[in-house]
């Protein structure tokens, strides 16, 4: 029986009870609730309404169903991680054939949970249906892992998820590559580095979509998907699980506000959600820092945690197929470089015997990017996870004057620098080396001109730079004929480390330049050219966007700015000064 608008007063009901008792759920919120806490709550009040729906539905239209049909929540609301406003997703499992009592209750319940307020996903299938499209499409298949049952027949639930596993195990590789293929796609629509200043919570880079993505790849190799029993199960260390659970905790917390606040599904972090976030959590900034930085600084540390964590979980994943498809060539190609690393067709690593000292000295950890990039090679995963293990744990990380020397070696090359540089970054050693970087982590530079923060910003120069060593135009061979291409890549790194302080950042950066000179034992002209190039990064852009660059006079005056006297490396300001806006993106 409807109302007289077609809706069913059981439906009214649910629609009512769901909007009064989110009001309620909301207060403990702004009362300081935890973002776990308001999802679980949220999914608790889902699912007793679905659960009312069917009953309703089962009673009148065949009691006899509850045999034959399971109701199956899929994805976010399997797990129990459903925001405000989420979608809901849900499958109805029958056995058998398709009967028109089964028919009916699909096309009422269906109509019904649209009809009480919310945005359905739905589909009506058996268990080979289902197990058949998971195959077909890693978007289906990662919804399924997170399958909770809710009502009706359990035994039919219980054959589902074991013919679920049963063709998981089969296809095991097949399925990961699927999977990692499907987020690759989704990051480049929605972000491809953590540090975009306008983000997705959900879906960019470091977003909760990266811990799914962990998830989903646990459920595929250890049959788990929450992040506690995979670190029982040895698949995350300690300290992983911890970072994801509280970053995951940051991200569901600001992400139910923000549901809240707009009153409806809102998972993009734009400037003015930023600015109301950080008055909204209490972040005070200061002087040089304002509020919506600091808060968004935040933001960066968690997401760039998860997306660290992440990228080492879907390497681990994918490094065994890769490891037996090269186990027959490697041993024809592999050749001792010295005691401590071996090279071999694609991969570099160290010695089993040296693998201890090596991962806990920064000087051997330098040469071995240094090798990586020279050689054009990855390291291998497992050494590159001891190595990330041992930096992270390990506070007293020395810096010494070898280990300048082996940086700037590090620096001279182009293929793969800025990745290398990144896994310093990500190992909080990068700031052992350059003690501003950490100032510079996961700051925001609130304004038109930039989409990352300063030090995604910096790297990002850096490896758009190291790109023209293989473009064939005037830029790119200007920049193959720089001789101390190390001198230009350490000024690109620290060109904009002088942000967020009161004083102006280019004059910041001229003395951070000359402390890092000295620190790094350069010689007089080689600091002084470092120093001309922060001070004056800035000036090749202003001339494209504000001068005539075919005015005579514009040409002459940006030539007296090389004049020999001011120093004697002065030949090669020229051609870095040219390369500079490429490379900052002007």
């Amino acid at each position: 029986m409807t109302n007289g608008i077609g809706i069913r007063p059981n439906v009214l009901e649910s629609r009512e009870r769901w909007k009064s008792s989110l009001v309620e759920i909301r207060k403990l919120h702004d009362e300081g609730a935890s973002g776990k806490e308001t999802c679980h709550l949220i999914s608790d009040l889902l699912d007793s309404i679905l659960i009312k729906i069917y009953e309703k539905a089962l009673s009148e239209i065949s009691p006899g169903l509850i045999s034959r049909i399971s109701l199956v929540l899929l994805g976010g609301c399997g797990r129990r991680d459903v925001a405000p406003f989420s979608d809901v997703d849900l499958m109805v499992l029958y056995q058998g054939s398709l009967t028109d009592d089964i028919v009916e209750f699909s096309r009422r319940i269906s109509q019904d949970i649209t009809d009480s307020g919310f945005q359905l996903g739905y589909s009506l299938r058996t268990p080979r249906d289902a197990c058949s499209m998971s195959l077909k499409d890693a978007y289906i298949f990662s919804s399924l892992t997170e399958a909770r049952l809710l009502a009706g027949n359990e035994e039919l639930f219980r054959y589902f998820t074991g013919r679920f596993k049963r063709i998981t195990n089969r296809k095991t590789f097949n399925i990961i590559k699927a999977i990692i293929a499907a987020r690759e796609k989704e990051r480049v629509e929605f972000g491809e580095t953590v540090y975009l200043l306008r983000p997705n919570v959900k879906k960019s880079r470091g977003g909760l979509r990266d811990i799914h993505l962990i998830r989903w790849l646990g459920y595929v190799q250890f049959g788990e998907t929450d992040i506690d029993r995979l670190l029982a199960k040895g698949a995350l260390s300690t300290a992983d699980s911890t970072q994801l659970n509280n970053s995951s905790e940051f991200l569901l917390r600001v992400r139910n506000e923000m549901h809240f606040h707009a009153n409806r599904a809102n998972d993009g972090l734009g400037r003015n959600e930023q600015v109301r976030l950080a008055e909204r959590f209490g972040f005070s900034g200061d002087d040089a820092l304002l509020s919506v930085e600091e808060f968004m600084r935040q933001y960066f540390r968690y997401t760039s945690r998860i997306h660290y964590v992440c990228e080492h979980f879907v390497a681990k994943s994918t490094s065994r197929k890769k490891a037996q498809a090269v186990t027959m060539l490697e041993p024809l190609v592999t050749r001792q470089i010295d005691d401590h690393f071996r090279m071999g067709a694609t991969q570099i690593g160290v010695t089993k015997p040296h693998l201890e000292s090596v991962k806990k000295n920064l000087e051997q950890v330098l040469r071995l990017m240094q090798l990586a990039c020279l050689h054009d090679k990855a390291i291998e995963h497992d050494t590159w996870i001891a190595i990330r293990h041992e930096m992270l744990k390990n506070p007293d990380i020395k810096f010494t004057r070898e280990s300048a020397r082996r940086f700037m070696a590090l620096l001279s090359n182009t293929h793969g620098l800025a990745s290398q540089l990144r896994r310093l970054h990500e190992m909080k050693v990068l700031w052992k080396i350059i003690p501003e970087f950490e100032h510079a982590r996961g700051l925001l530079q609130f304004n038109e001109y930039h989409k990352f923060t300063v030090d995604e910003h910096s790297l990002q120069a850096l490896e758009n730079l190291t790109k023209f060593a293989d473009i064939q135009n005037t830029v790119g061979a200007t920049y193959r004929n720089i001789r101390d291409k190390n001198i230009l890549h350490l000024a690109i790194l620290l060109h904009d480390l002088g942000k967020g302080f009161h004083e102006d950042h280019s004059e910041v950066g001229r003395r951070i330049a000359a402390s890092t000179g000295e620190r790094f034992d350069l010689t007089e002209d080689e600091t002084e050219t470092i120093k001309f190039l922060v001070h004056n990064h800035l000036v090749m852009s202003h001339l494209a966007l504000h001068r005539d660059i075919n005015d005579d006079e514009m040409v002459a005056e940006f030539a007296s700015m090389l004049a020999p006297s001011r120093c004697s490396q002065c030949s090669m300001f020229l051609p870095v000064l040219i390369s500079l806006p490429w490379a900052l993106g002007f």
